[in-house]
């Protein structure tokens, strides 16, 4: 690229299918030729404007490439009072939502390129514009410097630019459908939607982003038609999704959209450092949480490919390492043999490598579309162990955690490790036995509370857990603090992983008193805590 003082490469490629490369580029415009453009001179910062460009290159490695194409934003400008109006043109003085217009020199901000082969055309998006535009890709430079030529006789000018007719004078910020939008592609020829446009729009200033669909008003010969009103068609998106998805579904910068073969769409919150699925009707039936991480987290962009990608031949997939937790506690990376255990990510056949490098399938007791719930060999060594989740097409999730004699933990009600206990309670009070759970579902809230226990007599309590059946493992239990004697402990064979600790009696002390917490300690190691109240 020539001048590296005046041009810098940003943002986006698109690879041609002639095996050029589209790229979008800064051009540094002086202060003195932004004003003779007829820039306000309020609007031009000292160190000038940034105006854009597009190169299409030819590479030739191993040196670097040729510029074979060009088109420039600086070519295509008009003066505010000959802009209004003039759809086809780029106002020179339109500065978007900017409040300090005159301290930023990078008034356009383009963020992605897309190429349509059939249409021969290049779709580009402009955030600080809020607007994608159209461009025509089969002119020569000099006609893409100019008002004519090429396939749709129109030169380098806009073919069709959507989002925000204010750029063009042909609409007030009630019109505005686009805001700081990013990723502006063409649907391809194979796909569900084939041939509109997807673009994410981030949704600055309204409070959601969104994955938007849009059919643009195209003649028989691919040019666009501009509306009585002076403005690009359509009013309104053919789809999109984004306004039912619920709080904080937005992200301020970046994101991404993608269309799949099953019509899918793919939405990338860049700054939430997620990706989620959603179907034709607006279900979300995947979704992807990258996590911020120690140093944060950022995802700029998502596709996803088949496994079976030409792009990925001889690729050995592993995948997002899952989380590895106590089934019961939900503590994380520490398990024993035999403990009961759940792996985030795509469900699939479950192996456990352990320190002395023997690897043994595990068994799956259950699994959803985002877990697998799985049960560690009983003769896993005790050290470091590697957990391996193979699931369809090849891929391959590992993680790393260690196994150790116990890791004890409770059941809660609500599965999550906290709060009321999974604990079933005998009375043996003068009116005989009554055995009862010491918990209840709230119909407001959907979770479970105590349900207080009544002190008439002996109480004697079943607790659920695992990691802490081991034959020689010394236990305790202890319940607001009270020792409870340990009356048997068992695994269920009927429940792989699931084990069951028989207390009591329980001391008349804790009689009246609301949310014990309950805790096993085994060889000296601590469980999660759960909560029973008594009557």
């Amino acid at each position: 690229m020539p001048s590296p003082e005046k041009y810098l490469q940003h943002h986006d490629v698109e690879a041609l299918p002639n095996g050029n490369i589209l790229m979008i580029a800064w051009e540094l415009q002086s202060a003195e030729e932004a004003l003779a453009a007829g820039r306000a001179p309020a609007a031009i910062p000292p160190e000038g404007i940034w105006s854009e460009m597009i190169f299409e290159v030819r590479p030739e490695p191993p040196t670097g490439g040729v510029i074979v194409w060009q088109w420039r934003v600086w070519d295509h400008l008009a003066q505010k009072d000959d802009a209004a109006g003039n759809a086809r043109r780029l106002d020179i003085n339109f500065t978007g939502s900017n409040p300090n217009v005159g301290s930023n020199a990078d008034w356009l901000h383009l963020n992605s390129v897309s190429y349509n082969e059939k249409l021969d055309q290049i779709i580009l998006s402009s955030r600080a514009w809020s607007e994608i535009w159209v461009i025509d890709h089969s002119t020569t430079t000099e006609e893409a410097a100019s008002r004519q030529g090429g396939r749709y006789r129109r030169g380098g000018d806009i073919l069709y630019r959507w989002g925000n007719p204010r750029a063009y004078g042909a609409g007030t910020p009630a019109d505005q459908k686009l805001f700081n939008q990013h990723d502006a592609q063409w649907i391809a020829a194979d796909l569900p939607g084939a041939g509109n446009i997807l673009v994410f729009n981030n949704g600055i200033g309204r409070g959601y982003s969104s994955a938007d669909e849009l059919a643009p008003p195209m003649d028989l010969s691919g040019g666009y038609r501009l509306e009585e009103n002076g403005r690009f068609g359509p009013v309104n998106p053919v789809w999109t999704f984004g306004a039912t998805a619920g709080p904080n579904f937005i992200t301020q910068t970046a994101g991404g959209t993608q269309r799949l073969r099953n019509g899918n769409t793919i939405l990338c919150l860049s700054n939430a450092n997620r990706v989620v699925e959603v179907t034709p009707e607006k279900e979300i039936v995947w979704t992807l949480n990258l996590g911020a991480g120690e140093a944060g987290g950022f995802t700029f962009r998502a596709n996803r490919f088949p496994s079976d990608a030409p792009q990925l031949a001889g690729t050995e997939f592993s995948g997002i390492a899952p989380t590895v937790r106590n089934a019961a506690s939900m503590v994380q990376g520490v398990l024993a043999p035999g403990a009961l255990a759940v792996a985030s990510g795509t469900p699939g056949a479950v192996s456990v490598t352990d320190a002395g490098g023997v690897t043994r399938a595990a068994a799956i007791t259950g699994s959803s579309p985002e877990t697998v719930t799985f049960q560690v060999p009983s003769q896993t060594g005790i050290g470091p162990a590697r957990l391996t989740v193979d699931g369809p097409g090849g891929a391959r999730q590992t993680r790393d955690f260690r196994v150790n004699d116990v890791s004890p933990g409770l059941f809660s009600a609500d599965g999550d490790g906290e709060g009321v206990g999974a604990v079933i309670a005998t009375v043996d009070g003068p009116q005989g036995r009554v055995v009862q759970p010491a918990y209840i579902l709230d119909p407001a809230t959907k979770t479970y509370v105590p349900s207080a226990i009544p002190f008439a007599g002996s109480v004697y309590l079943s607790l659920y857990g695992t990691g802490f059946a081991i034959s020689d493992s010394v236990r305790e239990v202890t319940i607001g603090g009270f020792a409870v004697p340990i009356l048997a402990i068992a695994r269920l064979a009927e429940l792989p992983g699931i084990e069951q600790i028989n207390i009591g009696p329980l001391p008349a002390a804790l009689a009246g008193k609301r949310n014990q917490q309950i805790v096993i300690t085994a060889d000296g190691v601590a469980s999660n805590a759960v909560e029973v109240s008594f009557q």
